[in-house]
């Protein structure tokens, strides 16, 4: 690494665990689960896939990652490199809204969002920035 910083590795912060989904089409998932399949393509907020987790339990868990995150490097800057799922629910958190707005997020691949914390209140700062990767 070019500047010698420390990674952790948390797995609350990995992606949403989807169960018996794992490893099929979307395709697939609609013909076997056509009533949940549409509960989690229209809100997703609900729903929890067989064997899996409920948006609610990975709410749970990125929050509570996050409050570790923020209290344990107080004053810092941090860099998180996560999953689309939980930048979205984090954002829903950091604006106090029902993680129902899920949908209405775009978080594109390798963009950059920030969230600022002063004192006890969350800031968005930035949502789905991906002037970087035009090379500008």
């Amino acid at each position: 690494m070019p500047h010698s910083l420390p990674v952790d590795s948390l797995e609350e912060l990995g992606e949403i665990r989807i169960g018996v989904w794992e490893g099929m089409f979307a395709g697939e998932i609609a013909a076997k689960f056509p009533d949940l399949w549409q509960a989690w393509r229209s809100d997703p907020s609900g729903v929890q896939m067989p064997g899996g987790e409920s948006m609610a339990q990975v709410h749970h868990r990125a929050i509570a990652s996050f409050n570790y995150i923020t209290e344990a490097n107080h004053g810092q800057q941090i860099l998180v490199v996560t999953h689309d799922v939980i930048v979205r629910l984090l954002v829903a958190y950091c604006l106090n809204v029902s993680t129902a707005i899920y949908r209405r997020l775009e978080v594109a691949n390798a963009s950059l969002t920030i969230i600022q914390q002063v004192d006890d209140k969350c800031r968005l700062r930035l949502l789905n920035d991906t002037g970087h990767l035009r090379g500008e």
